[in-house]
């Protein structure tokens, strides 16, 4: 563990890798221009004009859509994270909440970008993360809030009528499902885009994350207790002397949001091949930085 004076210098060479990979990733995105032909992506699409509804004209489309933006978040939250650390001082809380935030999104859009869907359950996903969103809204009863309650409401009536007319099945229960298609739980979408045994999704590292972060998320005491530690070797009358980040914890967060970002790229690359050799480049010097940094975690000190 180090003190605030040293911290945000042992930062610094993964913060770097976490930019370089980030920055190839948004100049792909920049670069890239509409639906590439030949790719999964444009195939999918060409089922547009068959599954067209009058209230969902372009239903595969809005689907992609959300795994860009989704990606797009993740990045950026991710080169947000590997900042925090470096600030003089370091940010104390924030990491946590980002890492909440970060892993909660990238286990949606994993699961809503997984390889071989198909057009139609890529669209029941996304309608069934529609339906699941509006039911988790909590939108006071207000008048000027009363168009926007309507259509939260209107939402599972909205994707009801979408599903009949593609003869799909919807049933609107305390788990939503279209057909055979069921979104996970959010500890267990964490798990699967972290998780490398599937057979302990249900209890491993997403599912111990999103349990761990959800106090920092919701400002619990306990949790922001338990991030804070002594520095013994400081003045206590002097300002932030009597706390000290507690680093080993940060390489952790940063290792598992960099590895969901690094496999939701995977999928991205692989629905609509628009991400170039740097990403691939960046992405394998930072998985050398990360394994440096993680070595030293385990260790319980700082490379």
């Amino acid at each position: 563990m180090v003190g605030v004076t040293t911290f945000a210098d042992a930062f610094r060479d993964l913060e770097a890798a976490v930019c370089l990979f980030c920055e190839a990733v948004r100049r792909s995105s920049d670069s890239s221009v509409g639906i590439l032909l030949g790719t999964v992506a444009s195939s999918e699409i060409g089922e547009d004009p068959r599954l067209a509804h009058p209230r969902d004209p372009e239903p595969v489309k809005a689907a992609h859509s959300l795994i860009r933006l989704g990606h797009h978040f993740v990045v950026e939250q991710l080169r947000t994270l590997a900042r925090l650390p470096t600030l003089d001082p370091p940010s104390v809380f924030a990491p946590y909440v980002v890492t909440r935030s970060l892993l909660d999104t990238a286990g949606v859009a994993y699961w809503l970008a997984e390889p071989g869907l198909g057009a139609d359950r890529r669209v029941k996903r996304r309608l069934l993360v529609q339906v699941l969103e509006a039911r988790e809204q909590r939108v006071p009863d207000r008048d000027e809030f009363a168009e926007k309650i309507a259509e939260l409401k209107g939402v599972p009536e909205r994707v009801r009528e979408f599903c009949a007319a593609q003869g799909w099945t919807f049933t609107n229960g305390d788990r939503p499902r279209i057909d055979e298609e069921e979104r996970p739980r959010r500890p267990v979408l964490m798990g699967e885009v972290l998780d490398t045994d599937k057979d302990t999704v249900a209890t491993g590292l997403g599912a111990t994350l999103w349990w761990f972060l959800s106090g920092y998320t919701h400002g619990g005491f306990d949790a922001l207790i338990s991030v804070l530690e002594m520095n013994p070797g400081s003045d206590p009358t002097t300002p932030n002397a009597v706390i000290v980040v507690n680093g080993v914890r940060l390489v952790w967060m940063i290792v598992a949001t960099a590895r969901a970002a690094r496999r939701l790229t995977e999928r991205r690359t692989a629905l609509f091949a628009d991400m170039s050799a740097d990403v691939e480049s960046t992405g394998h010097d930072l998985d050398a930085q990360l394994l440096r940094y993680l070595e030293a975690a385990k260790a319980g000190r700082m490379p």
